[in-house]
């Protein structure tokens, strides 16, 4: 573990493209949607199964595979995930009917979905103190970059070479990491000797800390607003309540990941100059201000300015409390403690469209709004108190 950004060229560039492609599992396949509808006759139901079908499996075992990571060691899971990145990607490429597509889109879940845990373990192993923070705000900007540029990119090259491009690129990018990792070494040794009981107790201390628990809960609030507010009634907003074309909506999207993107780049400035509590009150005043100009959006100017400030809050969030969380982690725990944050976030994005949907359902727009405005300030509170005391328990080790 080294105090500085001093590391070989090949595994930095690497941990990059992991923090690349792990991001990219959905946005990759969101543009080929319509296509496939058209070339396999797919009804809606069966395009949200490509959705389903992806996120189910890794979210089951992404918990398994960051306890296993850290018991046996990295390069072993990590080598496999790629590998069958590759394969999953080729199966989607080449299928000739719906059923093959599923296949392939389960083993891209089973073998991407860890790859977004496996970026930030790596950075957590390879550096210690103010680095390893600056590394994890490193690979969480690259993610917003991958969620906001694959599918504006996907998007021109699609209706030029076809949806299965979409799939080459993926297994293009997932056999170049793949080769990448051949001739790494990875940092992190495990105990071998070291009982499965003492490994668990400390699992047990690590995630069920003050610290980690706090940052967690930061985690899944703003899981819930992102995926149970923004995501699921953004399009009832603008076409069904302000009579706006469909087509503005795939770019309304794109102006909430950039501001995502833009929120993790601005982050570092500002935690140089501003204390933690005012970074979680920034982060959720911004979620606020976005909720309110949702609310009385009359214009799609005031709904893009709504989605850029929800994207940077949400930015600033995210990135700041993964720092913190690979901070909270021992050395014998980085891979089980980033895959447990990781699963805590598809936890949000599973139970986010119901919660908020049954809101919507009771109160329309209104009662949405009021609810997300709620949960904004709740973010903001609880982050603040979150970041303050993270920051104190890194200070003291």
């Amino acid at each position: 573990m080294l105090s500085s950004f001093k590391r070989p060229d090949a595994l930095s560039c690497l941990v990059y493209l992991i923090a690349f492609l792990g991001a990219m599992g959905n946005p990759i396949v969101l543009p080929t949607l319509p296509f496939l509808m058209d070339a396999f006759h797919l009804t809606p139901m069966q395009l949200g199964m490509m959705i389903s079908v992806y996120a189910l499996p890794g979210a089951i075992l992404l918990p398994f595979y960051g306890m296993l990571s850290d018991m046996l060691g990295r390069k072993t899971f990590l080598v496999s995930s790629l590998l069958l990145c590759v394969i999953g990607s080729l199966l989607c490429a080449s299928a000739q009917d719906f059923s093959m597509l599923l296949i392939g889109r389960a083993l891209q879940g089973l073998s991407i979905t860890p790859l977004d845990a496996m970026c930030f373990t790596l950075a957590t192993d390879l550096f210690e103190g103010k680095w390893r923070i600056a590394m994890v705000e490193r690979c969480t900007t690259v993610q917003f970059f991958s969620v906001t540029a694959v599918p504006l990119a996907l998007s021109v090259t699609i209706p030029l070479c076809g949806w299965r491009s979409a799939f080459v690129f993926a297994a293009v990018l997932g056999a170049s990491a793949f080769l990448m990792s051949l001739p790494v070494k990875m940092p992190y040794h495990p105990a071998r000797s070291q009982k499965i009981s003492l490994f668990l107790a400390g699992v047990v201390r690590v995630l069920f800390s003050r610290t980690i628990i706090g940052l967690f809960a930061v985690r899944i609030l703003v899981a819930i607003i992102i995926f149970g507010v923004m995501y699921p009634h953004l399009s009832l907003l603008v076409v069904q309540k302000l009579s706006f074309p469909p087509e503005t909506v795939g770019p309304m999207f794109s102006l909430y990941a950039f501001g995502m993107f833009l929120g993790s780049l601005a982050l570092p400035r500002m935690a140089r100059r501003l204390p933690e509590s005012l970074l979680g009150i920034l982060g959720g005043a911004m979620l606020l201000c976005a909720v309110a100009l949702l609310a009385s959006a009359s214009s799609l100017a005031a709904i893009g300015t709504g989605l850029l400030c929800i994207g940077a809050g949400s930015g600033i969030l995210i990135t700041q409390d993964t720092a913190h969380v690979s901070m909270a982690a021992t050395p014998e725990t980085h891979g089980t403690t980033m895959s447990a944050y990781s699963t805590i976030f598809r936890l949000g994005q599973s139970i986010a469209p119901g919660m908020m949907g049954c809101i919507y359902a009771a109160g329309g727009f209104s009662g949405l709004f009021t609810s997300a405005a709620v949960l904004a300030v709740v973010t903001g509170i609880v982050s603040s108190l979150a970041f303050c005391h993270a920051s104190r328990q890194e200070a003291l080790h």
